[in-house]
């Protein structure tokens, strides 16, 4: 019976493991029997454990209670292991030096159990130190009789240490705004740990946790280490203080791992978040004078009252200096706010710069208000013009003036300050050009220190105007007067156009005529003209050098007026009639000629030296009639011969060769030059040919002298004539297939009948009228020039290329092509092009900095769309374009990732290549966007010209269908057919458009659930025509949009 109560006990020992420890201590208590001896012969057994239970989750000394039993009472030893790893391997436990551990030898055991308790050093360096987790103990007995069966238990282990925090203090004391706090992490395992951080503001009697601000290490995850590891926390003090000033303030960090560790708290601080105030200038425009009032606007965080200190700067001591106050607000308590308090302040400028004038002065104001003082802020540049600018005035010149030109003019200043001036002149009205002093003129007073008054003061000044138009006539020159004073320029007195003439005058030399002559008698001069001018002449004789006469023009030689002049001198003849004149009709008479040339300009007067005339001796005399128009080959001169005698006469001509006379050669056809009857009028036919050439001059002459077989008469010579022996080249030009760009071949055929080299001037035209020349694009191996181009009868074909680039630009312009071909000669017959296009194309890629508006010209690098532009729309870009007009361009790509919109009923145009990687988007607005390509369009796999949902809204469009009442849905939009049917018989919208060519958008679903729930919008309508190739390997869709919560959905729209 004892036996098997012994047994009951095992039984309610081993259910009582799994309760509480108290409860199975009482039972064994309470069910041990008495003490007795054991029977001399008893067997001996070894002793059993039972583990009752093991405090969890304990750290460093884990508790072990259990129960030695030993039917013989014997003392037990027991040892004490731990596994971390599920039994498979075993380490001894070291017993904590607890008195409350019973050791592990000599212990008490009995038949009814003795109850011992065992304390582990769980943190021993020797078990596991540090250690967090599941552990499992063995308590193995053993007696003399041997060891027993193991008992185990599993319990919780946390020998993690908590962390510490030391060394909290702000970085800066007073501290603001974001302030950081330094501290330092202890763990003696080096946990990753986090923080609690606390603010108090007073004293430590009330705590509120701190807002982490932006920077610092955070509040977790922070590393640790045995010796401490340093960190910071930034407090947003702003949001948890505000503006505000603090004293005393107190922050304390708490410590966590997988424990919590003791707060630390820094000493008090300040912090101070009262912003000092700020103040913004607006800078005067225009010119200010006299009191300038200068607007300011305050700004405050806390919207404090604001005292402010105010500075002008002088620029002309270069420095500041305290603003005297003429009105405005006070300097004191001045209103502000956050968002800031506009105010005045009026500065009295006389009293501070005086009557200056300066475009540099400037103002700046330091806010300041309790507690903080701001920074001074400065205003830009400003006009004070407390000191009015000088004016001039100028009368215009009387016209012509020459050489030096006298200015008068008037200065006008209200201070009376001396004036400086600066004078120029102008020939165009646009371009003016300092004028040069003509300082050796006693009326000349300079430029500098010239006195002014309120009423004005007139001065003079000299232009040397032959220095500066040296050669030239000009009818449009303007002088302009532009004063100033010590502070700046005034304003200009201008003149009217007036004309100046600094063409230097005409010379002319006379050669004396050989004595005798008789009858008409050729003077001949030669004109000279640095600038070329025509001349005019008047030509005296005298008998005595002393009175002098008119002398009459007989026929021939050269007009008085109009005549031709150069630098180096055109020979020039003058036929004098001296039978008109009544010269030597009583016999030999010795006279002389005098010439007086002019242009604009009076020349020079040359006389020739003396030579007779006889006109009663029987010589004989001619006049020579100067051929009009173009002459050639055989040129007929037509003549009159007379002889006082009535003899037969024979003639003697020559021609001028450009340098001498030479003996001219008689042509086909006119009179002999022998036996010549007197008086009669005769035609010698001169071979030009033969003399000049295949030339062409203008400047061709004859002259005759007769002979009657004793007596010869004077030379007599025509005026300059024309003889065209040699034909004008002519050129004609292939027009340029359109359009044409960058170097433009220019094809063309020279010619010419006697084969001449030719040089050309090749020009371009937009309208036909305004010729500008054709750059050469010489870097093209092809091009031939301009200069020494061979011509033929038939014709030599040439190419000139022309640099359209240099000439027109990135531009798209429609011109003409004029040649100009001359040969040694003269110009010949031009050759024009049709008009023709001219597209130089540009690079352009979307930018999108700015905004999505196509017409901003900052969203685009490398120039603007036009139709010379190929547009690449990239992708990753901030912005995508939106076009809402008609735009014509070259080419586009939009690249995948990108998108391009075309917002109404638009049109773009593309003269070459479309190419959609990217997104097209047509949004119509209700209408019809069309897409034209001159070239190919090519639509890649990742590439989308849609106008889905593009079309009328919800409930709205040609055919909606009903809208569902109640909790109905709406019926389908219609276009393209039916709509669809929504609940309860919703009908849908019904067909409409053409099926062949639609235009239009679909439209909107009808709304559902009494109109609550919108319909879907209508596909858009598109319109794309190519004129070249469509290659789809993308998507092209004008799909409706599903309606919403029982709304009908949007019809299709148009792809035509």
């Amino acid at each position: 019976m004892r036996r098997r109560a012994a047994i009951l006990l095992v039984g309610i020992l081993v259910s009582s493991t799994a309760g509480c420890g108290s409860a199975a201590v009482a039972a064994v208590l309470l069910l041990r029997p008495k003490n007795r001896s054991t029977a001399a012969g008893t067997q001996q057994t070894p002793p059993t454990v039972y583990i009752l239970s093991a405090s969890q989750s304990q750290g460093r000394d884990v508790t072990i209670t259990y129960i030695l039993i030993d039917q013989n009472s014997n003392p037990v030893d027991i040892t004490v292991e731990f596994s971390t790893d599920g039994g498979a391997n075993w380490k001894a436990a070291t017993e904590a030096t607890s008195s409350y551990s019973h050791g592990v030898s000599g212990l008490s055991a009995s038949p009814g159990g003795d109850l011992h308790i065992f304390v582990w050093d769980a943190d021993n360096a020797s078990d596991l130190p540090g250690y967090v987790g599941d552990a499992t103990v063995r308590i193995t007995p053993s007696d003399a009789s041997g060891q027993g069966v193991p008992a185990e238990v599993t319990v919780r282990v946390d020998n993690n240490s908590p962390p510490t925090v030391s060394g909290v203090a702000p970085q800066s004391n007073p501290a603001g705004g974001s302030v950081t706090i330094d501290y330092t992490l202890t763990d003696a395992e080096g946990d990753s740990c986090s923080i609690t951080v606390e603010y108090s503001v007073d004293n430590g009697t009330t705590w509120q946790m701190a807002t982490e601000g932006t920077g610092g290490d955070g509040v977790s995850n922070l590393s640790s280490s045995t010796t401490g590891v340093a960190h910071t926390f930034v407090w947003d003090t702003l949001k948890d203080l505000g503006y505000a000033n603090y004293t005393g303030v107190i922050v304390r960090i708490t410590p966590a791992d997988t424990k919590p560790g003791n707060a630390k708290q820094s000493a008090p601080f300040d912090v101070n978040n009262n912003e000092a105030p700020s103040v913004a200038i607006t800078t005067p425009s225009g010119e200010q004078s006299g009191n300038v009032a200068i607007t300011y606007t305050l700004y405050d965080s806390n919207s404090d009252p604001v005292d402010i200190e105010v500075q002008w700067y002088d620029p002309v001591a270069d420095q500041w200096n305290p603003a005297t106050q003429a009105g405005g607000d006070s300097l004191t308590g001045l209103s502000s706010s956050p968002s800031g308090v506009s105010h005045v302040f009026v500065w009295d400028s006389l009293t501070d710069f005086g009557t200056k004038f300066s475009d540099q002065v400037k103002f700046k104001i330091r806010p300041s208000d309790a507690t903080a003082q701001g920074n001074w802020v400065e205003s830009d540049p400003f006009i004070v013009a407390n000191n009015k600018a000088p004016s001039a005035s100028v009368p215009t010149p009387a016209s012509p003036q020459t050489a030096s030109v006298t200015i008068l003019y008037t200065l006008t200043d209200d201070e009376s300050d001396l004036c400086n001036i600066r004078v120029e002149y102008t020939t165009d009205g646009v371009n003016w050009q300092t004028t040069s002093e003509d300082t050796s003129n006693p009326n000349h007073e300079g430029v500098s220190g010239l006195s002014s008054s309120p009423t004005g003061v007139q001065h003079t000044f000299v232009w040397d105007a032959q220095k500066d138009l040296d050669g030239q006539l000009v009818t449009t020159v303007q002088v302009r007067v532009v004063p100033s004073d010590t502070y700046r320029e005034g304003t200009a007195g201008i003149s009217a156009q007036f004309t100046v003439d600094a063409t230097h005058p005409p010379q002319v030399s006379v050669t004396t005529p050989t004595s005798p002559v008789s009858g008409p008698v050729s003077i001949e001069y030669t004109l000279t003209d640095d600038e070329s001018q025509k001349c005019s002449i008047t030509v005296e004789y005298s008998r005595d050098q002393t009175n002098w006469y008119s002398a009459t023009k007989g026929t021939g030689g050269d007009d008085t007026v109009n005549l031709s002049s150069s630098p180096s001198g055109v020979p020039h003849t003058f036929v004098w009639d001296t039978l008109t004149d009544n010269i030597g009709k009583s016999g030999l008479e010795t006279v002389y000629i005098r010439i007086t040339v002019s242009d604009t300009k009076t020349g020079n007067t040359a006389q020739t030296g003396s030579f007779d005339v006889n006109n009663a001796a029987g010589i004989p005399y001619v006049s020579v009639t100067t051929p009009t128009g173009e002459q050639s080959g055989d040129v007929p001169i037509q003549y009159s011969i007379d002889d006082p005698d009535g003899d037969i006469c024979s003639i003697e001509v020559q021609f001028w060769d450009g340098t001498t006379w030479q003996n001219a050669s008689r042509g086909s056809g006119g009179d002999p030059t022998t036996n010549l009857s007197t008086p009669g009028n005769y035609t010698f036919s001169w071979d030009s040919l033969t003399d000049l050439g295949p030339v062409y001059t203008t400047t061709a002459r004859v002259r005759i002298r007769p002979y009657d077989g004793t007596n010869y008469g004077s030379w007599v010579s025509t005026g300059f004539f024309t003889v065209a022996n040699n034909e004008a080249p002519s050129v004609s030009v292939t027009t340029p297939t359109s359009p044409a760009s960058d170097s433009v071949e220019i094809s063309y055929t020279l010619y010419d009948d006697e084969s001449d080299n030719c040089d050309i001037i090749v020009e371009w035209s937009e309208d036909g009228t305004n010729w500008k020349t054709a750059t050469e694009d010489t870097s093209n191996p092809n091009s031939e020039g301009t200069k020494t181009l061979s011509a033929s009868p038939s014709g030599a074909q040439h190419k000139f290329y022309w640099d359209t680039n240099t000439d027109i630009g990135h531009a798209a312009k429609t011109v003409r092509i004029r040649i100009r071909p001359f040969d040694p000669y003269r110009e010949g017959a031009s050759g024009t092009t049709d008009p023709f296009q001219v597209k130089n194309m540009i690079d352009i890629t979307w930018t999108g900095d700015v905004s999505s508006n196509w017409d901003d010209a900052n969203n685009w690098s490398g120039g603007t769309p036009s139709d010379v532009a190929n547009i690449t729309i990239p992708a990753g870009r901030p912005n995508y374009p939106v076009l809402k007009r008609d735009e014509t361009i070259l080419s586009i790509t939009i690249e995948d990732g990108a998108n391009l919109t075309l917002k109404g009923d638009i049109e773009l145009h593309a003269e070459g290549n479309v190419t959609v990687a990217g997104q097209l988007v047509v949004d119509s607005d209700w209408s019809r966007a069309t897409i034209h390509i001159d070239g190919n369009l090519t639509v890649t796999p990742t590439g989308v010209i849609t106008a889905s949902g593009k079309g009328y809204p919800s409930g709205v469009g040609l055919k909606v269908g009903v809208a569902g009442s109640g909790g109905d849905g709406g019926g389908g939009g219609g276009h393209g057919g039916y709509g669809g049917w929504g609940d309860n018989w919703a009908e849908g919208g019904a067909p409409y458009d053409s099926a062949t060519k639609p235009s239009l958008p679909g439209s909107g679903g009808a709304p559902g659930n009494g109109g609550s729930a919108p319909g879907g919008t209508g596909g858009g309508a598109i319109k794309i025509d190519v004129g070249g190739t469509f290659q789809l390997d993308g998507v092209v869709e004008a799909n409706g949009a599903d309606g919403v919560d029982g709304g009908g959905g949007g019809a299709g729209g148009s792809i035509w």
